[in-house]
């Protein structure tokens, strides 16, 4: 009976996880994304470029969501996709890259989906941002 329980015990926890890919940045009170040091925003295109080497394996989608951290959000941005970003490439880092160098964002979300509950015919949601008593949410799971 022991053998049993190990086996059943390596076989959950040992297996491979699927799930969503996600990545977020916020920066400092002081900074907004177009203006960190060359170095700082060399390491945020790594990050970027492995969640779209994440997406071969994660075939759903893509989204990116950035804006100012302001009260009012005047500029907030939201881009999702059906298709996965290695197939999406250009648009992909067209949308990447205008979150890094442009505007007066100080956050930035990116999603690459994997449908894991088998419908995958839903498009995108994510992330959401909505309002709710004058107070602006953004999500991207639960």
């Amino acid at each position: 009976m022991n053998f049993k329980i190990l086996i059943i015990f390596l076989f959950v926890f040992l297996t491979n996880l699927s799930a969503c890919r996600l990545w977020a940045l916020c920066t400092k009170a002081e900074h907004v994304i177009s203006s960190l040091p060359h170095n700082e925003k060399t390491q945020i295109i790594k990050q970027l470029e492995a969640m779209f080497y994440q997406s071969v394996s994660n075939p759903n989608g893509w989204a990116f969501l950035n804006y100012d951290s302001t009260l009012n959000f005047n500029n907030i941005s939201v881009y999702r996709s059906h298709l996965p970003a290695y197939s999406d490439s250009a648009i992909y880092w067209n949308k990447a890259l205008t979150m890094i160098d442009s505007g007066h964002n100080r956050i930035g979300i990116g999603h690459i989906r994997l449908a894991s509950s088998g419908v995958n015919d839903i498009p995108n949601p994510h992330p959401w941002v909505f309002k709710r008593d004058s107070i602006n949410y953004s999500l991207i799971h639960n």
